[in-house]
């Protein structure tokens, strides 16, 4: 069973566990902003989520062991593993899709032309591309065409 945990409630170690998965060099390659995020900016950042309410961040939990992130800022979704486990991409995708249809007729993401492994997850699961450029896909799913 899938448990969200808004960051907002998220302890000191669970904080600084996300931090560690997000500067990992096989997570942050695939980020828009690539940087080390220090403890410091990352501690404001979690704080600051509590005054904006467009934007949520939740710690994912599969039978109680955390699996990785997922995000939703409107309408545009966003996820990331935990570093150390495989095959959890699917279920943070289904986190996030029915936490996020729920609110929006459609969501949207982007994703690094190279990052074949998540653009093929997201078709499966039926997102459709609407544009590609600067090295970018962009791509969008209404309800009608989820498949998970």
């Amino acid at each position: 069973m899938l448990e969200l945990k808004n960051f907002i409630d998220l302890d000191e170690n669970e904080q600084k566990m996300v931090l560690q998965w997000r500067n990992d060099p096989n997570i942050k390659k695939w980020m828009v902003s690539q940087e080390i995020i220090s403890l410091e900016d990352h501690m404001k950042f979690i704080k600051n989520l509590s005054y904006n309410k467009n934007t949520l961040w939740f710690l994912v939990k599969k039978d109680n062991q955390p699996i990785g992130v997922i995000n939703l800022k409107e309408n545009e979704i966003g996820l990331f593993k935990n570093p150390s486990l495989q095959g959890v991409g699917t279920d943070l995708l289904k986190a996030i899709i029915d936490y996020g249809l729920k609110l929006y007729d459609t969501l949207r993401l982007e994703v690094f032309n190279t990052n074949t492994k998540a653009i093929t997850l997201y078709k499966k699961h039926g997102f459709r591309i609407t544009k590609e450029e600067n090295g970018k896909i962009y791509m969008e799913l209404k309800d009608e065409n989820r498949k998970l």
